[in-house]
């Protein structure tokens, strides 16, 4: 089986699959999740069985029986870093956002899903990016004062602080997204962006609107 490696994480081409509802995880960000339905206890099973790795994709409404073309096909691939089994047999779950990555294959349906993916890599610039560091502080200059206005209480000012001390772009993007609060789609659009400035764009346009 074909292999990628990123950050000394070797991931297999071929992975299990665990749909999410009203939620899109993102790279270089760790969330907590509730897994419960057949499918996706199954998916947890074998990751925890093998690489503790599962590809996370959003399911674009919110029925517990998803078919294929109920699923986005782009999506994250996460490492799953603790299991909390519950009385009802369930299980909480926290999981670290890895790295995009587009399906290309769905390889199995039942038990449970597993797809074949290929990483979506960062465009990283060769030099400094003027336009790329303005779209950075603007961004969070508006998270600032979003979180200032409306009181966002969930949102601590470590996390802006730290924010502010990033120096990878990506993960300013994934932070900010998923502390705004916005509908799935824009999640979504903002997952599926492949270039910073782009997705900085969006996220800016989503900030002012």
């Amino acid at each position: 089986m074909s292999q990628f490696k990123f950050n000394n994480i070797l991931i297999a081409e071929e992975l299990p699959l665990i749909a999410l509802k009203n939620t899109v995880l993102f790279p270089k960000v760790v969330i907590p999740l509730i897994v419960q339905r057949p499918k996706s206890v199954g998916a947890l099973e074998y990751a925890m069985a093998h690489e503790r790795l599962v590809f996370f994709v959003t399911q674009k409404s919110i029925e517990d029986n998803v078919q294929i073309q109920d699923l986005f096909k782009i999506g994250t691939i996460g490492r799953i870093v603790s299991v909390f089994k519950l009385p009802d047999g369930s299980s909480k779950i926290d999981v670290e956002g890895l790295i995009k990555a587009k399906i290309f294959n769905f390889s199995s349906e039942e038990p449970f899903f597993k797809v074949k993916s290929e990483p979506m890599i960062t465009q990283k610039f060769p030099r400094e990016n003027l336009e790329e560091k303005a779209l950075i502080r603007l961004v969070i200059d508006q998270f600032r004062s979003i979180a200032e206005f409306k009181a966002l209480l969930s949102i601590s000012p470590e996390i802006i602080y730290m924010m502010s001390q990033l120096k990878d772009v990506e993960q300013i993007i994934s932070l900010i997204t998923v502390n705004l609060n916005l509908e799935l789609q824009d999640q979504q659009s903002i997952l599926e962006t492949e270039e910073p400035v782009a997705a900085l764009k969006k996220l800016n346009y989503f900030l002012t609107r």
